[in-house]
């Protein structure tokens, strides 16, 4: 019995390689010759693309002949305003490792 699984083994060791050799060849053998160069050449565009490709140009276009008015810079109304902004408090940044089960490293990052 175990001679007969030696020539099973070899037998598709064998058939393996006859059909990668045939993969082989008919990879190089299919290949065709290449083209001379200056031909012509075919270029497949897809419908969708030119549509957003005229999208985006007419965009585009009218975005240029936008025309922004800064006289309002100069208001009287304009330079009244006062800034009120707060300034925000820096707190505790948060855990070292976020991935670290709870408990572990529960210190601030900023603290040490």
């Amino acid at each position: 019995m175990h001679i007969d699984l030696r020539e099973a083994k070899t037998q598709y060791v064998i058939g393996g390689s006859i059909i990668a050799l045939m993969f082989v060849g008919w990879i190089f053998f299919s290949k065709t010759s290449p083209e001379e160069p200056g031909g012509l050449t075919e270029s497949v565009t897809d419908p969708i693309e030119t549509i957003i490709g005229r999208e985006l140009l007419e965009s585009l276009e009218k975005m240029k002949k936008v025309t922004l008015d800064t006289s309002f810079l100069n208001d009287p109304v304009y330079l009244s305003l006062i800034d009120l902004s707060v300034e925000v408090p820096e707190l505790p940044k948060g855990r070292r490792d976020p991935f670290a089960p709870f408990g572990a490293n529960d210190r601030p990052a900023n603290r040490r």
